[in-house]
């Protein structure tokens, strides 16, 4: 039996600001969409585990990449991309809530993930909240859904796992998770439907 639905934040609640940003910077400063990638994941990982402040990542990504940029700019961007949601998932949220407990595993970094967490307000509705910054591990590596596990005080099989990334279902899947991997909204909601854990009447916002 669900008690559990956990969800991922990047790609589910808002978007996954990395390929968009470094398409608007390859075209912006005319360099390789795939070496500004590389760049970036250089040091993101370190980020994302609480290694970086967003300050120093800023700076050894733009400095790696050689483009004309600040880590105000950056910052700015970033702050701008995340103000935005994908459509439909928090009104799913609202709608579990009234009968489960929901919960968020995500790789983030803590700058982007309390900006988030303000703007969205959360944690009204989300609790715990496990971020990589904070446990010093991330997704897929097992040991994150273990300390979460740990949190909800469950067992694999009372959760359900939503994430857009395959490699992260695989791992929860690994260890006793149900899951859906994410692809939209609509697709989430019938998911659930299937599952019996959302009712018919649950609307989604118009595009």
């Amino acid at each position: 039996m669900i008690k559990s639905i956990v969800f991922d934040v990047g790609g589910v609640i808002v978007g996954d600001l990395s390929d968009h940003l470094i398409d608007e910077l390859s075209k912006k400063h005319k360099k390789l969409f795939g070496k500004l990638k590389a760049k970036y994941r250089l040091y993101y990982y370190e980020y994302r585990v609480g290694n970086l402040t967003e300050k120093e990542f800023w700076e050894k990504f733009i400095k790696a990449s050689d483009i004309n940029e600040t880590p105000g700019s950056m910052k700015k961007y970033a702050r701008k991309f995340f103000n935005k949601k994908i459509k439909g998932t928090l009104e799913i949220a609202r709608e579990l809530k009234k009968d489960y407990n929901l919960a968020i595993l995500s790789n983030h970094t803590k700058e982007w993930m309390d900006y988030i967490i303000k703007k969205h307000k959360l944690r009204t509705l989300f609790n715990p909240i496990v971020i990589s910054c904070d446990v010093k591990t991330a997704k897929p590596d097992l040991k994150i859904y273990e300390l979460l596990l740990k949190k909800l005080k469950l067992n694999s099989r009372e959760c359900l796992f939503i994430d857009n990334r395959e490699s992260n279902e695989v791992s929860a899947e690994s260890l006793g998770f149900n899951g859906i991997l994410f692809e939209n909204s609509e697709q989430l909601k019938h998911e659930l439907r299937k599952l019996g854990l959302i009712k018919e009447k649950v609307s989604l916002p118009r595009k």
